[in-house]
């Protein structure tokens, strides 16, 4: 039976008595002034409560006013959540909120930390209150949701990094110049250390879903056990933190069924997709049948023999699982030196035309050479600039490759296959009574610390990847003017590709990785539709996001969580679960901020779009399991990541990108 690790906040009553005051730039004076309450600002008004029994007035200029749960949720929200903040400051705990967002962390100094050498796993819990709304009762909620984690912290110092010989000279850190536990640091550490199989058992134990159901119950019995000593204002009191299984009076699951996969003359079938691919043949089999590939495989000469041995399998595998037999595979020796002038000497044995993709096998070494200097980056981007895609594999990769069908080689000859314009497969098709396009804006970090926004990846509801003209790479300067201007070119092919005339009702969907932005994705969107004021067109702007603090248990501890399970926590949220192997759903979020020309112009339906997530997130070229990132995030994210990467490489010029814009380069 699932179950969400939220617990309902009753109270006794749902209105309560407050005092309130227009906004003026006082605040921080008021805050400042006034330490006994709580000052909350919503749109042009200020809302204030006293944080316990206090002799101490406001200013006249605040009235009492009475705010109502249903009404004025965000502030009935606020005093809720104060009060229970407050309450672990009276007991001089360790709080704080996480930066950027409204997750509050409380240190849980009585449990056990998990220690390694050189690294602490500190016990923490995380709440964070959430506003949440009934469709099933039609009534407001608000819920606590509350989950136990650890945060990694390095207790070498530095005089002992350096008598482990661990180099942290380019290492993250911190405005303090403090070494901080990001990914990358935390790769670098656990490999130095060899400690990585040891911190994967241990965070694979902490965080399964039967310890983190138990430590959910233990801390919500805590929460339940102190409800009586959080003090909130006008005699209001929490008299439960309630928590029950799915479904419940106010939310219920539903499992959407995952699509059904078509190869062949759209024929299906079952079990396992790369056997059901081996008997039914690829979707595109016909186009690769009449039609002639050449794959370069460029290989130093230390590691010829692995090489060759790794040609032979995937020349079965693409023989005997994709049934590709016209493609020919030239094996290029070359003698590695030390000053990348062996990458010119590559180049030039791949003229323009000669090959239709070309694989380079370096080692894992190579991609940690910074990118301006390493061969894994600027064989990519020399290449790119002969219209020439590259499969990049490591030797140490390709040595664990056992035979024609290991599992490795198959995500590998799935890369290649789609790099090579085919398509394995497709997805059962969710008919729509209008057209509708799918738009991914994703985004990432450049190695100056600058976002980089990538917005070119454009599919239909059938699945089909539909990439136009697009500007890759942009800074938040100049971002949503070139957003505006590539939606508008989007948009404009799409309405003449598919013969849209004036008036006809066609849908956008939006599908965003970071939240939706007023002055930045809401402003360009709004004025790329201003320009076709002649169509009807109707649309949703989606963030999609596992930055959350929601989770999704099985109570039985039998299976987990189905795959599609779905579960309306709003109006216009939902969650999605996107694989039993993971506990976190994707949180849907449609962006009620915009509305372009009324509020029929606004696509609601989160079912329909909670399908639409899972459908996208089963078709990716890059491996036969189905993903837990949709398509239409994970592409955008992948490419706008490379994009930046190349812009590093000398005499790169990105419009070599506008030639390649139709295929898979960056997967």
């Amino acid at each position: 039976m699932p179950a969400l690790n939220i617990a309902e906040i009753q109270t006794n009553k749902e209105n309560v008595k407050v005092f309130k005051t227009a906004y003026t730039d006082k605040l921080s004076n008021y805050r400042n002034d006034y330490s006994d309450y709580s000052f909350y600002r919503f749109d042009n008004e200020i809302f204030a409560w006293n944080l316990y029994q206090t002799q101490i007035k406001l200013p006249q200029e605040f009235n009492t006013v009475v705010i109502s749960k249903k009404e004025q949720t965000l502030v009935f929200k606020e005093i809720l959540e104060q009060g229970i903040v407050h309450f672990f400051i009276s007991k001089n705990q360790d709080i704080y909120r996480r930066k950027y967002s409204s997750i509050w962390c409380v240190n849980l100094s009585r449990d056990n930390k998990i220690l390694l050498n050189g690294l602490s796993l500190n016990p923490q819990m995380e709440f964070q209150i959430n506003p949440l709304y009934s469709t099933q009762q039609d009534s407001q909620v608000i819920s606590i949701s509350i989950r136990k984690t650890y945060k990694p912290v390095f207790t070498f110092s530095d005089s002992e990094f350096k008598t482990n010989n661990i180099d942290t000279r380019n290492w993250d850190k911190n405005d303090k110049e403090q070494l901080i536990f990001s990914p990358k640091n935390r790769k670098c550490f656990l490999d130095a250390t060899n400690q990585a199989d040891v911190y994967q058992k241990k965070i694979s134990q902490i965080y399964n879903l039967q310890q983190e159901y138990k430590e959910f119950s233990r801390l919500l019995e805590a929460f339940q056990h102190y409800l009586s000593e959080i003090f909130l204002p006008d005699d209001l009191i929490i008299t439960d933190f309630y928590f029950s299984n799915l479904p419940n009076l106010y939310f219920k699951d539903i499992l959407i069924n995952k699509p059904n996969y078509y190869f062949l003359n759209n024929r299906t079938g079952s079990g396992y997709y790369n056997k059901q691919l081996k008997e039914l043949k690829p979707y595109s089999f016909s186009i690769f049948e009449h039609n002639k590939y050449k794959i370069a495989v460029f290989t130093p000469s230390r590691n010829e023999g692995s090489t060759g041995s790794f040609i032979k399998h995937l020349k079965e595998n693409l023989k005997t699982n994709f049934h590709a037999n016209n493609i020919e595979i030239d094996l290029i020796i070359f003698e590695r030196d030390t000053s990348l002038d062996f990458t010119k000497d590559l180049v030039n044995k791949t003229d323009e035309g000669k090959y239709n993709l070309a694989i380079t096998i370096l080692s894992q070494s190579d991609k940690k050479i910074p990118i301006k200097s390493s061969p894994y980056f600027v064989l990519k981007a020399k290449l790119l600039g002969r219209k020439i895609l590259t499969q990049q594999l490591t030797i140490e990769v390709i040595r664990n490759i056992r035979s024609a069908n290991d599992l490795i080689l198959n995500a590998i000859a799935l890369n290649i296959y789609s790099k090579l314009g085919g398509t394995a497969w497709t997805i059962e098709k969710d008919e729509k009574e209008r057209e509708e396009i799918v738009i991914g804006i994703g985004t990432t970090i450049n190695f100056n610390k600058e976002r980089i926004i990538g917005f070119a990846n454009v599919f239909d509801y059938k699945g089909a990847y539909l990439l136009g003209s697009s500007s890759q790479i942009s800074n938040f300067q100049n971002y949503s003017n070139q957003l505006k201007e590539h939606l508008i070119k989007i948009i404009e092919n799409q309405i003449k590709l598919k013969g849209i005339e004036k008036n006809e009702k066609f849908r956008l969907i939006f599908h965003l990785s970071k939240p939706a932005s007023k002055k930045y994705e809401i402003k360009a969107i709004e004025a790329s539709l201003k320009q076709f004021k002649d169509y009807n067109i109707q649309y949703a702007i989606v963030h999609l996001s596992y930055h959350h603090n929601y989770r999704l248990f099985s109570t039985n501890n039998e299976n987990g969580i189905a795959r599609g399970t779905f579960v309306e926590i709003a109006s216009r949220q939902a969650l999605l679960h996107l694989g039993q192997s993971s506990k976190t759903p994707i949180l849907l979020r449609i962006d009620k901020r915009s509305v372009y020309d009324n509020e029929e112009s606004m696509y609601k339906d989160l079912y329909a779009i909670a399908k639409q997530v899972l459908y996208f997130s089963h078709l990716s070229h890059r491996t036969f399991k189905p993903e837990n990132v949709p398509v239409t995030i994970k592409y955008p994210q992948l490419m706008s990541k490379l994009s930046s990467e190349l812009m590093l490489i000398e005499d790169w010029d990105k419009t070599n990108l506008e030639i390649v814009k139709n295929q898979l380069w960056f997967i």
